[in-house]
């Protein structure tokens, strides 16, 4: 009796072992994205930054990567290895302000600031969130945004209001002394992680 049950169990399990796993489709995407992102030396920066080619050869800032220097200002390249640089990713600058050389720096009370060239024409909501778990969100909340000039494509309202052309608030300034801000007009939505 017992090998009889035995190999009822066995043959029972058979179909189990047939069949394919079932796969995680945000650990696959995430492998695939992961490795579409390249990596370039900004040798006038100093710094490496992380981007992915996209379906237009264009290039999209993902992040930055190793710091050689302190810097005053994280200038964003207008081309990285032939590839012109027109979006701005989530989270892009993450860990950037760890660089960012204060001694050398009057702006107001910026932890990091970011001068955008005319080649950007898109800036993804919540590029300029922190991502890290943590209570206040200084770094978001005190990135200074600056635009090349010539750049029609954003308006800094009051320096500290990043608006795209279709009227989306993509990032504010808060200084220290700043208890409250009221959003300009134009303004027809808040994108996401920007009042966070």
């Amino acid at each position: 009796m017992r090998n009889a049950t035995f190999i009822l169990l066995a043959l029972l399990a058979l179909p189990l072992f047939g069949q394919e796993q079932p796969v995680n489709q945000e650990a696959a995407s995430a492998t695939v994205a992961e490795s579409s992102v390249k990596t370039w030396f900004d040798p006038a920066m100093k710094l490496t930054w992380r981007y992915e080619v996209l379906d237009d050869n264009s290039a999209k800032i993902v992040g930055v990567g190793e710091f050689k220097e302190k810097f005053e200002k994280l200038t964003v390249p207008s081309v990285i290895d032939g590839h012109p640089v027109t979006t701005l990713g989530f989270a892009a600058f993450k860990g950037a302000h760890n660089s960012m050389d204060y001694s050398k720096n009057s702006a107001l009370d910026a932890r990091l600031i970011v001068c955008i060239p005319t080649s950007v024409t898109t800036i993804e909501e919540g590029t300029f969130h922190n991502t890290d778990s943590r209570p206040s969100n200084v770094l978001t909340s005190r990135t200074l945004v600056e635009l090349a000039p010539g750049n029609e494509h954003f308006t800094l309202e009051g320096r500290f209001f990043l608006i795209s052309k279709e009227g989306v608030l993509l990032h504010v300034y808060l200084p220290f002394n700043c208890l409250f801000v009221e959003i300009p007009d134009g303004v027809v939505r808040i994108g996401a992680h920007v009042l966070e």
